[in-house]
């Protein structure tokens, strides 16, 4: 568990040290809501994301990238009869390589995207009496959709709201909505 915070970590490193080489930089807060198999087993939206982004335009209005997330969900199930209570967990980290597509705009400039990569998943199972862990690999897709509102020509306010869905992996389908808000840095 201790590896995912250093690997992001590195990652985050490596995000602003190629600031100078990419057209955008990005950071956001994301809320996070399970759908399907995510939702069955964590039935509780997740107040504790985020993702680092960076783009580089490669042609006008169209930028290809790659994105870093975390999301991290709980629920508390009671056990009916047994008197006992089942504490689920499910950390999600998905690594994307991604293209987007921005329309016109000078302050305020709507975006379309779609990523292709990875889910890593960690699903916990905790009682009095057992801890069950299950990690896990999903081949993963993710349309996204937003909008970047310029303060000036390097920092912008970035709105977007994302759909992850990784491929069964381990009889578990990963899926979930995140709403996110953060940062935008432009140069290079």
């Amino acid at each position: 568990m201790r590896r995912i915070p250093v690997l992001v970590g590195l990652l985050s490193l490596l995000t602003l040290g190629a600031y100078a080489q990419v057209s955008y930089v990005g950071m956001t807060y994301n809320l996070s809501f399970p759908t399907g198999d995510t939702k069955s087993f964590v039935n509780s939206n997740s107040y504790i994301g985020f993702a680092f982004e960076a783009r580089r335009i490669i042609r006008p209005g169209i930028s290809a990238g790659f994105s870093l997330a975390w999301n991290g969900f709980e629920h508390v199930v009671s056990l009916e009869g047994a008197g006992l209570e089942e504490k689920h967990g499910l950390t999600s980290v998905p690594i994307m390589v991604t293209t987007h597509a921005y329309y016109s705009g000078e302050r305020f400039i709507p975006f379309v995207g779609v990523g292709a990569g990875t889910i890593y998943t960690r699903a916990t199972t905790r009682t009095d009496q057992r801890d069950l862990d299950e990690t896990s690999w999903h081949l993963a897709f993710m349309p996204e959709a937003g909008c970047i509102i310029r303060f000036n020509e390097n920092a912008g306010l970035l709105l977007n709201v994302r759909y992850y869905y990784g491929l069964e992996a381990k009889d578990f389908t990963v899926s979930y909505w995140a709403a996110g808000i953060g940062l935008i840095w432009t140069g290079g």
